[in-house]
């Protein structure tokens, strides 16, 4: 068996590898407004594009895209039961000097692009972007 054992300083086996967390609240066709910090250190903006597609901008050019996690938190008073979810979507200027960017899709039950419920402190996206910035992954 391998060594199994896990990292307190939290390396992976991705070197220089980055996390940056995101949260905001979001309401039906408008932009997200970011959580204060510490939340969101490394994130400039969350956009709303068009409907269900929010662009989320990187404070920072990276070289890598590795990885999103997005999670789409919906009041019960809200629809709270429904199925819309938060899933990541495409990636641009990852390797450039550019400031990175990530959208976000939000997708009904259906899996049909949506736009989220209606504002509420308790909707609000949240999750984190992996990027890295070694020469070959």
């Amino acid at each position: 068996m391998g060594d199994r054992a896990f990292n307190p300083e939290g390396r992976t086996n991705v070197p220089h590898q980055k996390q940056l967390y995101f949260k905001a609240a979001l309401a039906t066709s408008a932009d997200g407004v970011l959580a204060a910090a510490p939340l969101n250190d490394g994130i400039v903006s969350i956009v709303h594009v068009s409907t269900g597609l929010y662009r989320i901008t990187l404070r920072e050019s990276y070289r890598y895209h590795v990885h999103t996690d997005a999670t789409l938190n919906k009041s019960a008073a809200d629809g709270g039961s429904s199925t819309k979810a938060a899933h990541g979507g495409p990636v641009a200027n990852f390797g450039t000097g550019t400031p990175a960017t990530v959208d976000i899709f939000i997708l009904d039950e259906d899996g049909a692009v949506a736009d989220p419920p209606a504002a509420n402190a308790n909707n609000f996206l949240s999750g984190s972007i992996t990027v890295c910035d070694v020469a070959a992954v």
